[in-house]
Order: C-alpha cells, then structure tokens, then sequence
C-alpha cells in the first residue's frame, strides 16, 4: 500500500458510475426504473374541457339554408 492510495473512490453522474478499487477501474451503467408523469390537475381541466367542446361541436347541426334562384 502507498502512501497516495485512497482506497475505494466512486463517482456517479446521472446513470453513470465510474468506481476505482484497489487498482482497478469500474465503468458501469445503472438502470433505474421510470416512474410515469402523473398531469397535473389544469391538465386534466383542459383535457376534460376540450372534449366537452368537441362533443359540443359534433352535436350542433347547422340549419340549412335554401335559397330561392329567379326564374
């Protein structure tokens, strides 16, 4: 052992782990699981909203019009 050893040394930078034990050099890719993106509550205003509107839209029916040509 010298004097200079620091033993075990170990960054992690996001997913990333570089680790240094004992003269030897770890590279390593950590997996972590995702969790889902829960909205927001405005969200789920909005989205609620927007369908109301769409259902709206799809249910009223314009009244034709006729138009009388000369003859």
């Amino acid at each position: 052992m010298s004097p200079i050893d620091l033993g075990a040394f170990g960054v992690t930078v996001n997913n990333y782990a570089l680790s240094f034990t004992s003269g030897q050099v770890d590279f390593t890719y950590i997996q972590r699981p995702i969790a889902a993106a829960v909205p927001e509550i405005g969200t789920w205003g909005m989205m609620i909203a927007g369908f109301g509107m769409m259902g709206g839209a799809m249910r009223y029916r314009r009244r034709s019009v006729r138009i009388a040509f000369a003859r």
